[in-house]
């Protein structure tokens, strides 16, 4: 700050110091930090449940060169209009305010109450008319004002543990009595005053102000000094700024650590616009999202919106709803609050109210906020206790009805993140296990031991079915740092009972505590409060009762220091069902080195839930499993033995190719297809497998649906494309169907027999009898060392294969024979787009599986190889090109094979 001094210094005694500075700014200015003080704002009325409190004290600059730069009253009415909007926020957000005016001193006009929305208006007209009396002051000693607001706001937060929120307006740059001492108060203000805000959870809402007509009547020396001390507020309010002399100043901690709040500096003369960004406060913290470019003021409202908030200065504005009725400021079914000249507009949505809407209105700026009126609870029994491990369990709840919210409305991608904020630094995010109807779960979840200033920050993200996204659900808890040394602990967990059987019968055990190191201590159990369900298969965890033996009255049990006390825990309920149940039973533990003190985590007990049946019952089920037993045996070692031999030197080639409906196999040219060693990328030997995922296509094992008949193998082709493969139909097969698709073609059990062929739907339609048809050609084999001829043979299996042609013509007449389904989505076999391929041919397409490089593969003659998307790196890298075609093992030239026709002579792809 030592700069600052000697800069203003400079400037206050001295008419020279500074060129001329534009002092002329918007009549409504937000500096950008706003979106996170509001986000920091609605995070903490979130964290608060059902009973959330805001408490908002106005800080008003009352000193005599208000006569000047606001001689209208101006200030009066974009505070008054503040006031009354501060009325608007949901039923389940209490609201008081206080009101201090500062000058060369510093006094509360307005002790801390409620906003009532039945008297707000003469509040505000109040508040507006004392404003007005308010421009006598000596100086503008933010100073001193600043240090007050800290008071109130300390004494209130202490009395409510509200949401903290200051609004501070003054009407231009600092002043005190003598120039020592208004740098000395800036130096304060910039190093330590606001860093307290911000540290104490207090979002500053600066509000600057600026009459350029009167700055206008000022001397050039006096307008640099006022544009230089006015430009000191931005760093003030967010943290960094630029001053006027064009330097960057940061004031107090910056990067403002995540467990602190953010503040936002508004830049305004015209009391309309600055309501208007006032209005957008409550859609803000409320849990709203603005919906970008909404300039045509058409929108969709979804399932899983319940409310969506327009915020406007255009007049003559309307709604116009999805059934085509016309709304407006006049109508029932909206919510209107209009204050100098901006308007709030509230819609609730339900069944009726999803559709297409429209907003229309003359001049002005208009915002939409799409809002999702969610809420996260935290289960009883979830605190953070530093350094000790629990159960961090709660749910996402409507807002209006605080039950359990469908998250099925939205995207299926909800993830909820846990984030440990520590030394005002984000720790890694955790996922939490989510399950119906919208509970998450994180087991074993141990906030950090090295700061006594942490806090966990729970948040749900959230998007529309069509991909709108929507504020995030937040909500954060401080961690509480306590010794644990001096408390209770249980001796085993997770807690083992016995079988739950019925409700007679329910589930027992015994729960042993081990007493403090330091001192005396208890453990008690609220035997109302119901347990968390951590895990069950039926839905019952409302009828779930727990009981306690061996405590007092209260449900407590004293435990001495070093000693160890036992109570019974019984756990029963009225639905009997067969499952492994976990649950989260609330403790609370006590300490007597702490007293006042305590905390409650849900302790993890285990049983099992397995109702008792009947003799007859259980003649029945020994019976079926007298015959099902060996049955189910010799079916599972048929399972066990059913696999798609992987074996040794196993190696894999695949080529672009096309093919004819007489059979020939040539390159996509129509030259010959030579093969050689590169073509063949060994594969590392594993353990034989059920299923293997080859590129786009799936080679499994499959098992018939009894003991009696015998498996098969067959491949499945990507959705969009057909397949034929090695074998025949297969004959194990009684359904002769199930291949006649060819989305589905039968292979055999020994990988390295296997070859296939891919066409996609497209190529197959455009197919002409006797034309080439684009395919990608698969080959497995076994490496053999003694067979020079290897590749060329493995080619020649492919192009002998009886019937070859047929099969092809049999595709072509099945997909040209299929009717198209509607809305745009295929069926198993996909939905038969092609695409061009670069480089390629007019009308050839590339369906699933097929290559889409722009060069041609690694054949003789071709220049360079390339992997397309559906090409894994392990199969087929790429390479360099090749001027001449490799050698095979045997050190002579690789030959062309030339299956179903000879090659053409010098065409691409022919040998060399």
């Amino acid at each position: 700050m030592k700069r600052i001094a000697a800069w203003a210094m400079a400037l206050l005694l001295s008419v020279s110091a500074l060129s001329s500075i534009p002092t002329s700014m918007p009549a409504a200015l937000a500096i950008d930090s706003i979106d996170g003080a509001f986000e920091d704002l609605g995070r903490c009325l979130q964290s608060q449940g059902k009973a959330k409190v805001l408490d908002v004290f106005y800080l008003i600059d009352e000193s005599g060169s208000l006569q000047d730069t606001d001689p209208d009253g101006a200030r009066a009415d974009i505070l008054s209009s503040s006031l009354q909007q501060l009325a608007s926020f949901k039923n389940d957000v209490t609201v008081n305010y206080s009101v201090g005016f500062f000058a060369h001193k510093y006094g509360v006009w307005q002790a801390w109450r409620s906003v009532n929305k039945g008297g707000i208006v003469p509040e505000s007209a109040r508040l507006n008319a004392e404003v007005r009396k308010r421009n006598q002051g000596d100086y503008t000693d933010w100073l001193q004002g600043i240090n007050g607001a800290i008071d109130e706001l300390n004494a209130q937060h202490e009395r409510t543990n509200g949401c903290s929120t200051l609004i501070w307006l003054t009407d231009g740059g600092i002043q005190l009595s003598t120039v020592e001492k208004t740098v000395d108060a800036v130096d304060q203000l910039c190093d330590n005053k606001f860093d307290i805000l911000r540290k104490n959870g207090v979002t500053v809402l600066g509000i600057l102000l600026k009459n350029d007509a009167a700055l206008a009547m000022l001397s050039d020396e006096q307008q640099e000094a006022q544009a230089y001390f006015m430009s000191l507020m931005e760093p003030l309010v967010t943290g960094q700024g630029v001053l006027a002399d064009g330097k960057e100043l940061e004031c107090g901690s910056f990067p403002i650590p995540k467990n602190y709040r953010q503040g936002a500096l508004f830049v305004a003369s015209d009391p309309k616009d600055l309501a208007y960004e006032f209005l957008k406060l409550p859609p803000r913290i409320e849990g709203c999202a603005a919906v970008k470019n909404f300039g045509k003021g058409e929108f969709e409202i979804e399932p899983g919106v319940s409310e969506f908030q327009i915020v406007t200065t255009a007049s003559n504005w309307s709604l116009t709803d999805p059934k085509s009725k016309v709304l407006s400021a006049t109508s029932r079914d909206i919510r209107v609050f209009e204050t100098a000249g901006a308007a709030q507009i509230k819609v609730g949505t339900n069944n009726s109210g999803r559709g297409a809407w429209k907003f229309s209105g003359t001049g002005g700026e208009t915002n939409l906020y799409l809002c999702s009126g969610l809420d996260i609870r935290i289960d009883p029994g979830t605190e953070f206790i530093s350094g000790k491990s629990g159960i961090l369990s709660g749910k996402v709840v409507s807002q209006s009805t605080g039950r359990p919210a469908d998250l099925t409305k939205y995207d299926s991608d909800h993830p909820i993140t846990v984030e440990l904020i520590t030394g005002g630094k984000s720790g890694a995010k955790k996922e939490a296990e989510q399950s119906d109807p919208a509970s998450f779960l994180l087991q074993k979840f141990t906030p950090g031991t090295d700061s006594a200033e942490a806090e966990v920050r729970i948040t749900l993200y959230l998007k529309t079915k069509r991909g709108t996204p929507l504020a995030p659900v937040s909500i954060s808890q401080k961690i509480d740092v306590r010794l644990l040394s001096n408390y209770p602990t249980i001796k085993k967990e997770p807690i083992e009972l016995s079988t739950l059987e019925s409700l007679e019968n329910p589930a027992t055990g015994s729960v042993v505590f081990k007493g403090p190191e330091r001192a005396d201590g208890k453990v008690c159990i609220d035997t109302n409060a119901k347990p968390v369900v951590i895990q069950d298969k039926v839905s019952r965890a409302d009828t779930y009762k727990v009981s306690t033996a061996g405590v007092d009255a209260e449900g407590c049990m004293p435990i001495r220091q070093g000693e160890e006390s036992t109570l019974k825990l019984t756990v029963s309920n009225s639905v009997t069902a067969s499952s492994d149940v976990i649950l989260g039973l609330p403790i609370t533990y006590y300490s007597d080195a702490e007293p006042g003190k305590h905390f409650t985590l849900n302790a993890q007990v285990n049983f099992e839930s397995d109702p008792a049946g009947n003799p007859l019952g259980w003649i029945v089920i020994l019976t079926i499993l007298g015959i099902g037993l060996p049955l189910a045996l010799i079916y599972l070692l048929l399972w066990w033995a059913t696999r798609i031999a992987y074996g040794r030197q196993l190696q894999r080639a695949e080529y672009p190719v096309a093919i004819t409906t007489e059979g020939r196999i040539t390159n996509r040219d129509g030259g010959a297809i030579v093969t050689h060693g590169d073509n063949y990328h060994g594969r590392p030997q594993q353990e034989d497998v059920r299923v293997l995922q080859d590129g786009s296509a799936t080679l499994s094992a499959k098992l018939p649906k009894t003991v009696l008949a015998e498996p098969w193998y067959e491949i499945k082709a990507p959705e969009g494309s057909r397949v034929i493969s090695v074998g025949n139909i297969a004959p194990r097969v009684k359904n002769k169907k199930r291949f006649a698709s060819g989305k589905l073609a039968p292979i055999v059990g020994d990988l390295g027999k296997i070859w296939y062929l891919l066409i996609t739907d497209e190529a197959l339609k455009k197919a002409e009898k006797g034309s080439l048809i684009d395919a990608k050609l698969v080959i497995f084999s076994r490496r053999d060392l003694t067979n020079l001829n290897q590749h060329r043979d493995s080619l020649n299996n492919v192009s002998s294969k009886p019937n070859l042609g047929k099969e092809v013509d049999a595709l072509i007449t099945t997909v040209k024979s299929e009717k198209p389904e509607t809305g745009g989505k295929g069926g198993n076999g996909g939905n038969g787009g092609g695409r061009p391929i670069p480089g390629g041919s007019p009308g050839r397409s590339v369906g699933a599986g097929a290559p889409t490089s722009t060069t041609r593969p690694n054949l003789a003659g071709a220049p360079s190889r390339s992997v397309g998307p559906s090409t894994s790196p392990a199969s087929s890298p790429s390479g360099p090109s090749r001027a001449t075609p490799p050698t095979t093992p045997g050190g002579s030239p690789s030959r062309p094979s030339t299956p179903g026709a000879p090659p053409r002579r010098g065409g691409t792809g022919a040998p060399t």
